[in-house]
């Protein structure tokens, strides 16, 4: 894709085959959208996106077989910022990662993606050596790295923020290279229904949490049904 602020939906599928291939590519794009695409992707990546800034990708379908080194990677994030991907799976059947960070990005925020890898050399998400300082959220996702011997999130530098909210780890195996570190956060939804001994909605009344520490986590009203909004809790 070459240009800024464009919008391009697809409806077919993208094959691409060989290392520096890739079913979509954006370098130096900002505020550009890509939806609703279905990427087939043998030794390449799904999408790429190198110095890009402000784009927003839809519903993308990516299938990756990458059989040599460790090309394939459903997303690959190089020098990116305040990108948002929404939606869409992402299957690695070969060594690729689902996500890969390799250079810093930041601010890059991920939805409702459904992610997962074959082989023991396919990481859920993998945040590389050279992948410091990066900070990323996802949200109401599944990642599953599904071989016994990889891992569901691999960090293998010092990135800095990752939050992680209502994200299902289908084996919670996060890995920690030997040297490298990260403010992990893992948060969930908390949603809660209140009512008295006779069975009546308690309405108007104060729903009080406390984290392991003693200290609270959120202090809310009801609502006239005896719901409190969703609350966010680590």
């Amino acid at each position: 894709i070459f240009g800024n602020n464009l919008t391009t939906n697809g409806s077919g599928v993208l094959t691409t085959d060989g290392t520096e291939a890739a079913g979509v590519y954006l370098e130096n794009i900002n505020n550009s959208n890509v939806n609703y695409n279905n990427i087939l992707s043998k030794n390449g990546d799904g999408i790429i996106f190198h110095a890009t800034f402000g784009n927003r990708m839809l519903n993308n379908n990516i299938t990756t077989n990458g059989t040599i080194g460790a090309d394939g990677y459903g997303f690959n994030r190089n020098n990116s910022l305040n990108d948002v991907v929404s939606g869409g799976n992402v299957i690695s059947q070969g060594k690729g990662e689902g996500i890969s960070f390799t250079i810093a990005a930041h601010n890059l925020t991920f939805y409702n993606l459904s992610i997962t890898t074959i082989k023991s050399e396919g990481k859920g998400i993998l945040f590389g050596a050279g992948a410091g300082g990066t900070n990323a959220s996802f949200f109401d996702s599944f990642i599953n790295a599904s071989h016994p011997s990889s891992f569901d999130v691999d960090i293998r530098s010092s990135p800095g923020t990752l939050n992680f909210t209502n994200v299902t780890l289908a084996n919670n195996n996060i890995n920690f290279n030997a040297g490298a570190s990260a403010l992990f956060n893992r948060h969930w939804y908390v949603d809660s229904y209140v009512n008295w001994s006779n069975g009546s909605v308690a309405s108007n009344v104060n729903l009080t949490a406390y984290n392991r520490t003693g200290g609270v986590a959120f202090s809310v009203l009801t609502g006239s049904d005896g719901r409190i909004a969703r609350q966010t809790v680590l």
